[in-house]
């Protein structure tokens, strides 16, 4: 076989698409052989390459979806979910990503803490209501399961006759 030497187009533009083309083969292959594993790992090696943060992100939400939906590796999602914040913590979509994730992982205390923060967040009046009815439920579940009272009497267990803790 003979190989040419080209030399690459300015900008590393070839790099990146000849990149972007290898990662969707070898997605399509492992799609076919049903590796969903390996597709997660390799979207999350593919999101430090060199392709721009806006597409390194949507990378890692692939991976982070991917591991929610069909691995249903919620604690693997939550962690990617969570990386994903680190770098840009207003990032609506992934808040809201993360809450639903936390919600079928039966983590109610960081889904309440992650739907305040996009009420905080909220840009129209229609998403703040959804959100506030969002709260309301959550933290009706956490003390009908008692959560409040758990927390309280650990307070107490801790530092008995706590100030704040008893009223």
């Amino acid at each position: 076989m003979v190989w040419i030497a080209v030399p690459e187009p300015e900008g590393g533009a070839f790099s990146e698409d000849c990149a972007r083309w290898a990662l969707g083969e070898l997605d399509a292959l492992d799609a076919r052989a049903g590796d969903g594993a390996r597709r997660v790992r390799r979207w999350l090696d593919a999101a430090t390459l060199p392709l721009g943060a806006d597409e390194a992100r949507g990378l890692r939400r692939r991976a982070a979806a991917l591991s929610r939906d069909e691995l249903h590796d919620l604690a693997r999602a939550i962690l990617i979910y969570r990386a994903l914040l680190e770098q840009t913590p207003s990032d609506r979509e992934t808040l809201a990503d993360l809450a639903v994730v936390c919600g079928e992982a039966d983590r109610l205390p960081e889904m309440l803490e992650l739907r305040r923060e996009e009420l905080r967040l909220a840009d129209s009046t229609e998403r703040r209501l959804l959100l506030r009815l969002d709260v309301a439920r959550i933290v009706g579940e956490i003390e009908r399961r008692g959560g409040r009272i758990e927390a309280l009497r650990a307070n107490l267990d801790e530092a008995p006759g706590h100030g704040p803790s008893l009223e």
